[in-house]
């Protein structure tokens, strides 16, 4: 991985426990398995950034920093976001799809049913919208969250 490279791990049900129900600003106890990736990532000298919807709230990003270090996780860096740099995401909720395609790479791993399982894909992706200055790109009509 280059220097400039860098791994993203969820917070909540990736290196943290978490159970329906805790309350928003609970973080749970470490994930062995999870801890210990990091722990080696950091060994190999490899960026990596706890990536949590948390770190837009700095009382939240003191908690998070105070439970990383308590982890021996100091040189984890904490984020809201990726960006180019970030080679891969761990989470708990991702579905990772094969680049291009829409695909899949393990079909069914998704928790919400996929309304294109069974369909034959489109025989040629369409073209591009491009976004004019003077025009900008809508965004898709309908939109849900997982609340």
């Amino acid at each position: 991985m280059s220097r400039r490279g860098w791994i993203g791990v969820d917070l909540n049900g990736t290196l943290a426990r978490y159970d329906e129900g805790q309350p928003s600003n609970h973080i749970g106890v470490p994930v062995p398995k999870m801890l210990a990736r990091v722990r080696a990532w950091l060994d190999q000298t490899i960026t990596v950034k706890v990536v949590t919807v948390r770190a837009n709230d700095p009382v939240q990003i003191l908690k998070i920093r105070q439970w990383l270090d308590g982890q021996g996780l100091q040189e984890v860096e904490i984020t809201d976001r990726k960006d180019p740099d970030c080679r891969e995401m761990w989470d708990d909720r991702a579905v990772q799809v094969v680049p291009n395609t829409g695909e899949m790479v393990s079909p069914g791993s998704s928790r919400i049913p996929d309304p294109l399982a069974g369909q034959e894909p489109p025989r040629r992706a369409p073209a591009p919208v491009d976004a004019a200055p003077d025009r900008p790109v809508a965004a898709h009509p309908r939109t849900w969250s997982m609340g």
